[in-house]
């Protein structure tokens, strides 16, 4: 597979970053296609179009939604999409018991 670009590297780096952080008014982590932009210091329009791929590759997902004043419509919250090393323990047990079962 082809490694990511320089603009899909700085937008989920900035994702990465504003998903640590929380929003004081609503109290929920991730950010809007337009501060990621902002924080990787990206056009909007390459914005727009790296974050629709970077969502259908698996690599940021849709948390939530948040009223914003520059539009009318609710806008998308991105977050990074969860790293193999976070998955909980007891998730992992279960897909070990599962995948052992069918090997007997």
């Amino acid at each position: 597979m082809r490694p990511a670009g320089e603009i899909a590297q700085a937008l989920l780096s900035a994702a990465r970053e504003m998903a640590r952080e929380c929003d004081s008014t609503t109290g929920q982590r991730g950010a809007t296609m337009a501060e990621l932009a902002v924080r990787a210091q990206v056009s909007r329009s390459v914005a727009t179009d790296r974050v629709k791929k970077l969502r259908e590759r698996g690599h940021l997902r849709k948390v939530g939604e948040r009223r914003v004043g520059y539009r009318n419509r609710p806008v998308a919250v991105y977050a990074p999409a969860a790293a193999d090393d976070d998955v909980p323990a007891a998730d992992a047990a279960e897909l070990v018991a599962c995948v052992s079962g069918w090997f007997r």
